[in-house]
């Protein structure tokens, strides 16, 4: 029969070897999101050949369990459509593989059952997308029996080209992972070829191992094949791609990776130049690494790093803490396959996994970075904030974003003693943040202060603001500014409009949101800061005000779902911009018991701080002043002098909202100066003894001062110095940026990645 070339260009430039980076060790969580709640995904699988063209070269996720199907596009995972596959029961699937098997450039989805009986004795099922991932069908119900075992379900398939020369075998292949060089047609350096279909390649745990299938062929099966000289059974998982040897000397081979569970756990990179001679050409025994009760998942072969080199990625599960191990391995030489790196992901069990270029859109995105892509199990998915999707890759995606908020010293809205009225005085921020050392500040996108009741002034205030900032420093940094948006709790009170057309962007800002939510189009506002942050690269942060007070159930709107529509809307102009909600202590719970997945799907939080883990402590004192709005003395303590003594305590409440955070955040902390409603208004001497304890705690990468105060117009000494607000604060951001610059050398504690 032809030969089955799996092809690999072997020139070390095609690679990048000659500029080949060591690993950093790095594999952090990037994105997090929930795929259509409620139904217990069984697969995923992620391909920019999906709808070939319609989402900007990112692969386009689809999962499936049964007859539910669901399309998803990032770069944070959000739901397209969901809905049913045509069948007439809901099979078991054991893995998912994107295929083109009528060689029209784009892929099909090729399911594979884990029992025969799942889809009336078919062993796969291809299925196809319209040309936006709306709609799908069933193209393909294809029965392939065991030829020595029928009764055996395969373990795992793969899509392979019987094309000479062609790289367009697999998603995992290193070069047609970049979105320039997936497009149909296109060779991996850019190279018109002829489309052709792809055939189906499924892994058995008996003999013949492999059988090469033709979905569209009458009775399917092209040929079968053992692995030469290897009596080991029990292979379970199976990626076609390409390794190519880091030391840049142009070894390379192109193949298949099979891994198994049973006995000893291994992992083959397979020479696979024809079906009648499948060999090992290396192998790598993963017990240093990985126990023998580690359950493997579709491994990926491709550049995780984004240093261009074709590495053997491997993720897998073990059986006892439910942990993700990824392995990394290098082929070194021409029959050594070496164990480079390891990474213990946050614990959940996932139930699959595939690496594909999810963020291939992305302006961080290099060629033929892939990123892992994590299915959890309906176990590890929390009931009412479900997250379940979880996406890992190259540091410089997040570091990018941890950057533009690391060392933030923050002045928030206005101090009512300010008198700031509408229209906004640029001066007056502009002198405020001078006269405070502050190196941020946060715009309140309706406030009364500065934007009449319908927040219309305030958004264009903000607009002009950044507009005559873009070259405004303090303290030599540039300042960088944060949007706050309200949460519908206040923003429905406070009759918030969504913001009118600015004259000072080249885009319709109304256009931008949903008519029919107006303000409460947090989608919307999402949208609009990344085409902001593009025009005015000092804008770093979108903050949703008392966000855990709206999260899902019972009264919230803040669901998984529209959390990572808001990230992807931010990070499809403006990857740097971060999602930072505001978070309290309690939500009548601990809030990371309540929602403990709420930190991955956002980049940092802003929590502040009124000692609600104590509660009223020594504010319980009826000689305490608390707030006009205060019903009883419960909940914080605020109160006067009566609050000082709890300055101490932010220790405790610091280190349990950062416990709660993915590896490498650090949070940003806030607290009361000018006071609350019913908590009541803390002294000046609070201030200064919680600001210096919020100063002395790891993982606190800023703090935020609410609201802004300034020194005095007679300036501070003496006794100013320690009765007025503006003094302090003045004082303190002063004495971090003599410092550090960016406060680096008291916020160095902070964890890093």
């Amino acid at each position: 029969m032809r030969a089955l070339l799996l092809l690999c260009l072997l020139a070390g430039s095609a690679h990048g070897l000659a500029a080949t980076e060591s690993p950093t060790g790095l594999l952090p969580l990037l994105e997090a999101s929930g795929a259509v709640a409620g139904t217990p995904w069984q697969v995923v699988s992620a391909s920019p050949l999906f709808c070939t063209g319609s989402h900007g070269g990112a692969a386009v996720i689809v999962v499936a369990a049964g007859r539910r199907i669901a399309t998803l596009v990032g770069p944070t995972p959000h739901t397209i459509e969901s809905g049913n596959l045509s069948l007439g029961s809901d099979p078991v699937w054991g893995s998912a593989t994107p295929t083109d098997v009528d060689g029209d450039g784009t892929a099909e989805l090729v399911l594979v059952a884990a029992t025969r009986e799942g889809i009336g004795g078919a062993d796969l099922l291809v299925v196809s997308f319209n040309s936006n991932c709306t709609g799908w069908n069933v193209t393909h119900m294809v029965s392939v029996p065991h030829p020595t075992s029928p009764s055996t379900a395969w373990s795992a398939a793969t899509a392979v080209s019987t094309t000479v020369g062609r790289v367009e075998h697999s998603h995992f292949d290193a070069d047609s992972s970049h979105p320039a060089e997936a497009r149909p047609g296109l060779g991996s350096k850019g190279t018109p070829v002829e489309a052709a279909a792809q055939k189906i390649l499924l892994l058995g745990d008996q003999s013949p191992q492999f059988v090469l299938v033709d979905a569209t062929a009458p009775g399917h099966v092209v040929g079968a094949a053992d692995l030469m000289g290897d009596t080991d059974v029990g292979w379970e998982r199976m990626a076609a791609g390409c390794a190519v040897d880091p030391s840049g000397a142009g070894t390379g081979a192109t193949g298949l990776v099979i891994t198994r569970d049973a006995g000893p756990t291994r992992v083959a990179l397979l020479n696979f130049t024809s079906l009648t001679e499948v060999t090992v050409l290396a192998t790598s025994a993963l017990e240093s690494v990985a126990p023998n009760t580690t359950h493997w998942l579709q491994p990926g072969v491709g550049s995780v790093f984004g240093d261009g080199r074709g590495t053997v990625n491997l993720v897998g599960t073990t059986q006892s803490t439910s942990t993700p191990i990824v392995v990394t391995l290098a082929l070194n030489g021409s029959s050594t396959l070496s164990i480079e790196s390891t990474h213990t992901l946050d614990k959940g069990g996932w139930v699959s996994a595939t690496f594909s270029p999810v963020l291939g859109a992305s302006v961080l995105a290099r060629p033929g970075e892939l990123q892992l892509l994590g299915l959890r199990s309906p176990a590890a998915v929390q009931a009412t904030f479900p997250v379940n999707l979880l996406v890992y890759g190259r540091a410089e995606h997040f570091l990018s974003r941890r950057a533009a908020v690391d060392g933030t010293l923050s002045q928030y809205g206005f101090d009512a003693s300010m008198n700031v009225t509408a229209p906004l005085d640029v001066n007056v921020v502009k002198r405020g943040l001078a006269d405070t050392h502050a190196n941020t500040y946060s715009f309140i996108a309706c406030d009364t202060a500065v934007g009449g009741r319908a927040s219309n002034e305030g958004y264009l205030a903000f607009v002009n603001l950044l507009s005559a900032v873009s070259n405004f420093s303090v303290s030599g940094q540039q300042v960088r500014f944060w949007l706050t948006v309200l949460p519908p709790t206040e923003a429905v009170s406070s009759k918030c409009q969504p913001p009118p057309d600015s004259p000072l962007t080249p885009f319709n800002e109304t256009a931008l949101f949903d008519p029919r939510l107006g303000y409460l189009d947090y989608a919307g506002w999402a949208l609009l800061c990344g085409e902001l942050a593009v025009l005015f690269p000092h804008f770093v942060a979108l903050q949703v005000d008392d966000m855990s007070h709206d999260v899902q159930p019972p009264d919230g709107i803040f669901t998984p779902a529209l959390v990572a529509r808001m990230s992807s809307n931010l990070r499809k102009h403006a990857p740097w911009v971060n999602l930072i909600p505001t978070t309290y202590y309690t939500e009548g719970g601990f809030v990371w018991s309540l929602w403990p997945d709420l930190p991955k799907v956002v980049d940092t939080v802003l929590f502040y701080f009124r000692n609600q883990k104590q509660g009223a402590g020594p504010c319980a004192n009826p000689i305490c002043p608390w707030g006009p709005r205060m019903v009883t003395r419960e909940g914080g303590c605020l109160a006067g002098s009566c609050s000082e003594a709890t300055a101490q305590n932010v220790g405790g409440e610091v280190a349990d909202i950062s416990a709660g955070m993915p590896s490498g955040r650090p949070i940003q902390v806030g607290f009361y100066a000018t006071g609350h409603s019913s908590l009541g208004e803390p002294t000046p001497r609070y201030v200064r003894m919680v600001m210096n304890a919020i100063l002395t705690q790891g993982n606190v990468a800023g703090i935020t001062f609410y609201r802004m105060h300034v020194p005095p117009p007679t300036g501070c000494g003496g006794v100013v110095s320690d009765t007025d607000k503006g003094c302090i604060v003045a004082e303190i951001y002063a004495g971090l940026n003599d410092r550090s610059g960016l406060a680096r050398a008291t916020l160095a504690r902070r964890s890093e990645l």
